[in-house]
């Protein structure tokens, strides 16, 4: 089980330039802030399993959370948006936020709840692996720019019988196991041979 000290929630941290942000950063908490609500639980679903490292991120996150947690005492109308936000807070593995969560699980709504009750095992696992939790299909491919701004972990190759772009799916998972969270594919081929794919890749950890 793991030993948790609790901290108080955070809900705001100093202000810091957008210039200063990862561009897809920058991007999301723009979308946070829309006044499109279609917007925002979309925004918040791409930083579920993300793998974002951003305190910037998260404390808007958390701010959000407790306007929804003060709305929903007057209309539902934003509980999907409240559930999408808890669990993307929870992916930030910080368990400063867990008073939060525990807060919405509690506010009485009971899908809401639901949601923040998974929400929690979510921040149990990203806590216990020391780092934001990310979903293998979430790792994304980068740039040749964008890789000069991140640390290579390795190269590896691929083969395999499957059907093609199954060798993406390989990489990304190898991304996680070696502690990163961003491929750059390079060289491929593919054939109709025994071996369909053969795809060469760098794997990349990028802070954002």
């Amino acid at each position: 089980m793991l030993a948790l000290m609790l901290l108080a929630p955070v809900v705001a941290v100093a202000q810091v330039s957008m210039a200063q942000l990862d561009p897809r950063v920058e991007a999301l908490l723009a979308r946070l802030q829309s006044t499109s609500i279609n917007t925002r639980i979309a925004a918040a679903q791409d930083v579920f399993g993300g793998g974002f490292a951003s305190p910037e991120l998260y404390a808007k996150l958390a701010e959000r959370i407790e306007q929804g947690l003060a709305e929903l005492q007057r209309t539902d109308r934003h509980a999907n948006e409240l559930a999408w936000q808890t669990k993307a807070l929870a992916s930030s593995g910080d368990v400063r936020y867990l008073p939060l969560i525990e807060r919405v699980e509690n506010a009485g709504h009971r899908r809401v709840a639901g949601q923040a009750h998974e929400a929690k095992q979510v921040l149990f696992r990203a806590a216990e692996s020391g780092r934001p939790y990310l979903l293998p299909l979430k790792v994304p491919l980068i740039s040749d720019a964008q890789a000069q701004q991140c640390e290579l972990l390795a190269q590896e190759n691929c083969q395999t019988r499957r059907p093609v772009g199954s060798c993406v799916v390989h990489h990304q998972n190898r991304a996680i196991l070696v502690g990163g969270n961003a491929i750059q594919l390079m060289h491929s081929t593919s054939r109709s041979t025994r071996i369909q794919e053969t795809r060469l890749a760098n794997l990349y950890r990028c802070r954002w």
